[in-house]
């Protein structure tokens, strides 16, 4: 394991006082906790197995996979492949274990399928109840930053399944597949300047070894971009047969690894498949034949064996049926407070039951979840720290009533309150010495950087209430203050009192 000190500039600095969290790996569980933490202002720690991986050195063809993939039997001790390889395998006793190894984990090499989670699962009577009041709110999250999008055309792999069922399987309906891919050149184009830059997918059907044309939002462009704030300090390079894919029409190209999906009303889903050429043949021809050739065991045993396993540390809210309770954290019935402290997990160990379809999306809802209790857990604990803090140290030297320094500027705010039209112009003086009462604001953002917090003027004009100007007399901000409702969320935060109105709070969200 090692730290990718040269990648994430910021979290790799080494200070004194260490970190407030250390997050492992960064597939659909890590990524979502590094990046609700960073934002709410913590200093977090990624450490990842695996290195980064660029789109130019995913292979597309069988000579290079190879040089991307680690096998390791533990019984006969044999062991090949570079430890940093993209594929692993691990195999001892009856088990078998395939892993993505690179900063992005599983989000890779998958087939970007982002599917919500079927009402029969979250029916389940092992699903934790407590998931079901903020599970939308989670998937509305991780939906705007995975990026999902829907195929714009049906590729030939899909028409084919479609007339398979169609004519011999009854019962099944098909379903809307959204895809955690770029297909808008437009927008591509428009973005190629940000660090999240991501180009259109070309329908190589490369999707299961890697996106070779940087089209697939796997974490390490969304989550963790948010998390490091990582620039593209290199310019992309593509393979040759790019030309060779552009001659072919869109419409008859492979598509995606997966782009048509069908489920029964039995419980059991049916999917297209578009395995990349990179993959060797031989690999699959037991999937296609339904037997396998003299000599081509090992193939066998390994196709036969991997699964996506999921619920090894299942969350509960009963210690006697799970690992973890719904919030993450891991139980320990010997504690006073039934958990170990700080010890959470966000990952696919967490799904209590099978939910019938690609995991990937349940996943990154349930670490949207876990976050959200995570960070309030983290900025708490942070918040008794501070309290005890050594009265010498930097941060309150910082608040000291001999700090003179002070910004000074004005925002026009624009919006509607209850339908009604709304505008307020405010002026800001930031780290004045006559501010009072801002140790009741709870945040430990503010309490360390003063000039995040400072005092308001100005006025707001809100016609359907007043005709005249409603001028500010008593008015505080916190330019970076986290709510309890959205503790990953750093919002602004003005407390305007004016007469002849009682009172407004104005929150914006960054």
């Amino acid at each position: 394991m090692k730290i990718q000190a040269e990648l994430e500039g910021r979290l790799g600095d080494g200070e004194e006082d260490g970190y407030d969290a250390v997050v492992v790996g960064s597939g659909y569980g890590g990524s979502v906790a590094a990046c609700r933490m960073s934002i709410a202002g913590l200093k977090v720690c990624l450490i990842e197995k695996g290195r980064r991986w660029e789109a130019q050195d995913f292979p597309t063809d069988s000579f290079k996979i190879m040089s991307t993939v680690r096998m390791e039997n533990r019984d006969l001790g044999i062991r090949f492949g570079p430890k940093d390889a993209l594929f692993q395998v691990y195999e001892q006793n009856d088990s078998l274990a395939a892993v993505a190894c690179g900063l992005g984990g599983g989000s890779l090499v998958n087939a970007g399928v982002m599917l919500p989670t079927p009402v029969c699962a979250r029916r389940n009577p092992k699903w934790p109840k407590e998931w079901e009041g903020d599970w939308d709110h989670c998937e509305a999250s991780a939906v705007a930053m995975l990026r999902t999008q829907s195929i714009p055309i049906k590729f030939h792999a899909a028409k084919v399944l479609g007339e398979i069922v169609d004519e011999q399987i009854e019962n099944l309906f098909e379903t809307s597949v959204k895809l955690s891919m770029n297909f808008d050149l437009e927008e591509s184009m428009a973005n190629s300047k940000t660090p999240q830059k991501m180009d259109s997918c070309l329908a190589c059907g490369n999707c299961l070894a890697g996106c070779p044309y940087n089209a697939k939002s796997s974490t390490d462009k969304n989550y963790l971009v948010s998390a490091i704030q990582l620039e593209c300090l290199a310019q992309l390079r593509y393979f040759s047969d790019r030309k060779q894919l552009s001659k072919i029409p869109f419409q008859e190209r492979p598509g995606p690894a997966i782009s048509s999906s069908y489920t029964s009303s039995l419980g059991f889903t049916i999917q297209n498949a578009v395995l990349p050429t990179a993959y060797p043949h031989l690999l699959f021809k037991g999937i296609t034949t339904y037997g396998w050739p003299t000599g081509y065991w090992f193939f066998h045993g390994t196709i036969d064996k991997i699964r996506h396993i999921i619920g090894g540390c299942n969350a509960s809210s009963d210690p006697s049926y799970g690992v973890c309770n719904p919030s993450g954290q891991v139980f320990n019935p010997e504690s006073s407070v039934m958990v170990h402290p700080g010890l959470y997990i966000c990952d696919a160990s967490l799904i209590p039951c099978s939910v019938g379809i690609n995991p990937s999306f349940t996943i990154a809802t349930a670490a949207e979840y876990v976050s959200k209790h995570l960070v309030q857990h983290v900025l708490k604990h942070k918040k008794v720290e501070t309290a005890y803090q050594n009265p010498h140290s930097i941060s309150n030297k910082n608040t000291k009533s001999g700090w003179r320094s002070m910004v000074m500027f004005k925002e026009t705010m624009r919006g509607y309150v209850g339908g009604m039209p709304c505008t307020a112009y405010v002026k800001m003086k930031m780290n004045s010495q006559e501010q009072k009462g801002f140790s009741e604001w709870k945040s430990c953002i503010s309490n360390c950087y003063p000039f995040l917090r400072g005092k308001v003027g100005g006025y707001v004009e809100f016609k359907a209430i007043e005709k005249d100007k409603l001028h500010i007399i008593d008015a505080k901000v916190s330019l970076c203050e986290v709510d309890y409702r959205a503790p990953y969320t750093v919002h602004t935060l003005y407390a305007l009192s004016s007469s002849p109105c009682s009172f407004f709070w104005f929150k914006i969200y960054s």
